[in-house]
């Protein structure tokens, strides 16, 4: 029984986000393993019921590594589906350790609260130790009205505390987690509501090429007309009849090998739009450092053609732009020769007098990295990524449900261009404004507005993670010396 209960919170944490998108049993996810672990006593069952959870959640949310790795990564079926496996291997083992601390904890008076404080030190510690992080269980908040209110305070780990906590109630039984329960929904309704949908007072134009990575096979010809094309589509909406002067022109990520610092055409175009629409350009590119390795970066194209500004992409995702050591057989799925370097600064660029702070796809994932854009100044976001590798699967609006958190955290418009979808616009509360359909080549105008203020969590960023964290390893050590104490000494 115990075993089915920890199964049971491993297909819940499957089947809260995208896919299934049953987000309003978020809540409720990690009950049934809490309720397990009550029930068991011996320290390895312990760790092997939260290993389960764990390996079941990150084989169904990650299930989109098998064909990835094998079609762009070279890799065929079998070593797609091998690779996923050793690495759902290494990530459960988060969970086995949760499971293990957690059952210690589970006696304790403030285990409500203590509880949740680990489950989202787990989360944290996914990222140095995997070098990968994607969904957090606060996540799945995305479209809940109430629990949202926490995103501008706490960010996404404010959300995962509380549903954390609610699952520990549920679990426990106990009247201090119905006390607890009532005060985080007092706290939810005390709190002000997310911004109420307004009337953009700018706007962008996104380009969506609508690139297959499946099929491209790019020879200088190809690479020409796509940019030949991608330019007619940015100059014909910067001159659309009847249309306001947009901010910027923005191009997404893109896979296909274009380099705008060193192919004259490409640059020769872009000057041409940019001095013939009047408008600045953002455009996705590889550059390269002074040792020859590869960069993904946004250059930013005023609208006197000149290059004024770069941002090169400081967190890279594993297996799309470098690999890992442990998964040294496991082949890159970008075709740019050798691994990509991270960058090392933050940049963000000037638009009008305004400050746009410009990320690349997976670094969405990150809540303290997009973050810093807006604590540095940036009074909106623009997100360049490219989903192509994708496929059909639940990565493409698991990916998307990123960036609206990160836009209600930041209380900040988010204009997510994408090469073949989703390309949106993110209002400040995290809802979608607009939108190209996937899979058409299409531009569109994107609206948003600019934003000064900041939040309180923008402002001081994910110290209630940390704070909650050491409490609870803390708490968990004191319970563990007593029990040696208890039976040693």
């Amino acid at each position: 029984m115990n075993y089915l209960l920890a199964l049971l919170t491993g297909i819940l944490l499957v089947v809260i986000y995208p896919g299934f998108n049953w987000y309003w049993l978020a809540p409720f996810a990690i009950a049934p393993l809490l309720h397990a672990l009550g029930r068991e006593a011996r320290a390895k069952h312990r760790f092997l019921l939260g290993y389960v959870a764990g390996w079941i959640h990150s084989l169904g949310v990650y299930y989109w590594f098998m064909p990835v790795l094998a079609v762009h990564g070279d890799m065929g079926e079998w070593g797609g589906l091998g690779t996923l496996l050793v690495y759902c291997f290494v990530w459960a083992f988060h969970y086995g350790l949760f499971s293990l601390v957690a059952a210690t904890l589970i006696p304790s008076r403030l285990a409500v609260l203590l509880i949740p404080g680990l489950w989202i030190g787990m989360e944290w510690s996914q990222l140095p130790t995997t070098q990968f992080s994607w969904l957090l269980l606060g996540n799945a908040g995305a479209d809940m009205p109430l629990p949202m209110r926490i995103a501008p305070w706490l960010g996404v780990y404010g959300l995962s505390f509380v549903f954390a906590l609610t699952s520990t109630a549920v679990a426990l039984r106990r009247r201090s987690g119905i006390v607890a329960v009532g005060g985080i929904v007092l706290v939810e309704l005390l709190l002000p509501a997310l911004p109420v949908p307004s009337v953009p007072k700018e706007s962008i134009i996104a380009i969506q090429p609508n690139i297959d990575p499946e099929t491209a096979h790019w020879t200088w010809d190809s690479v020409q007309a796509l940019e030949r094309r991608m330019s007619k589509l940015s100059l014909e909406a910067a001159l659309a009849a009847g249309e306001s002067k947009p901010a910027m022109v923005i191009w997404p990520e893109l896979p296909a090998p274009v380099y705008y610092e060193e192919d004259a055409t490409v640059r020769e175009q872009l000057t041409t739009v940019a001095t013939a629409g009047n408008v600045p350009i953002v455009m996705g590119t590889v550059t390269h450092d002074p040792k020859g390795a590869p960069l993904n970066s946004a250059v930013f194209i005023d609208n006197r053609g000149k290059q004024v500004g770069r941002y090169d992409k400081m967190h890279l995702v594993p297996f799309g732009e470098y690999v890992p050591w442990v998964f040294w057989w496991v082949n890159k799925v970008s075709g740019e020769t050798g691994m990509f370097s991270p960058g090392k600064d933050l940049t963000d660029f000037k638009v009008n007098g305004h400050q746009a702070g410009i990320f690349i796809c997976y670094e969405s994932a990150l809540p303290g990295h997009v973050r810093e854009f807006a604590a540095h100044g940036s009074e909106v976001l623009a997100m360049l990524t490219n989903d192509g590798y994708f496929f059909q699967t639940a990565a493409r609006e698991q990916h998307l449900l990123l960036a609206r958190m990160r836009a209600a955290e930041n209380n900040r418009w988010l204009l997510r261009v994408t090469n073949n979808g989703h390309t949106v616009s993110i209002d400040p509360a995290g809802r979608i404004v607009k939108r190209i359909p996937e899979r058409v080549e299409a531009s569109t105008r994107l609206p948003f507005s600019w934003i000064k203020e900041t939040t309180f969590y923008t402002r001081n960023g994910d110290w209630f993670a940390s704070i909650s964290f050491l409490v609870s390893l803390l708490a968990a050590a004191i319970r563990a010396y007593q029990s040696f104490a208890a039976k040693y000494v």
